[in-house]
């Protein structure tokens, strides 16, 4: 499992992840309901969240660093 850093941001479907590609660029990542384990009240465009990862490269865990853990 790898985390990384990234931003969130909030659309019609639910909430996207903005994070750093291998080459330097960035790219939006859906995040399965699942793997929110933030408080919807806290979410907002532009905070910085941290993303761990499988060795799939798929998002299993997002958090907000200093917010208590919800589960899904």
């Amino acid at each position: 499992m790898t985390i990384t850093k990234g931003k969130l941001r909030k659309v019609k479907s639910g909430f996207v992840v903005t994070l750093p590609t291998k080459k330097g660029g960035t790219a939006d990542h859906q995040i399965p309901a699942v793997a929110a384990r933030f408080p919807a009240a806290q979410a907002a465009d532009g905070v910085e969240v941290d993303v761990e990862r499988d060795a799939q490269n798929r998002i299993v865990k997002v958090t907000i660093p200093g917010q208590p853990e919800v589960q899904p």
